[in-house]
């Protein structure tokens, strides 16, 4: 399997794990390098996970890690609250993002506040 192909794998895989541990109450954003694309076949996915609360974002992340049974790829997880869109930290890093899966129905939030 090509390097391109295990990367597609991997973003799927992760994104059904993040769908089935939330019950789709969740929206899913991938960020930074991969989603401008600019990143190398070999980059790590940034990946934005928003709840509607969240008691340990830390916590969060690496539940969504262990469920993925062992599969490596570099990751970066950011889990946020649905009101952590306001930050402007948060605003700046979602510049350049694509919506994979949007349970929460943000698309038009998002659209109003990313610069």
């Amino acid at each position: 399997m090509s390097f391109r192909l295990e990367a597609e794998s991997f973003l799927r895989a992760l994104l059904d794990v993040i769908i089935e541990t939330y019950s789709g109450k969740v929206t899913v954003i991938l960020f930074g390098g991969r989603a401008r694309g600019t990143s190398s076949d070999s980059g790590d996915f940034d990946v934005m996970v928003i709840l509607k609360s969240v008691v340990d974002p830390i916590e969060e992340a690496v539940k969504i890690r262990r469920k993925l049974h062992g599969k490596r790829f570099p990751l970066d997880i950011v889990v946020v609250e649905r009101k952590d869109l306001e930050s402007l930290l948060i605003r700046k890093m979602l510049e350049h993002h694509k919506i994979l899966y949007d349970g929460l129905k943000l698309e038009e939030v998002l659209k109003r506040q990313v610069f």
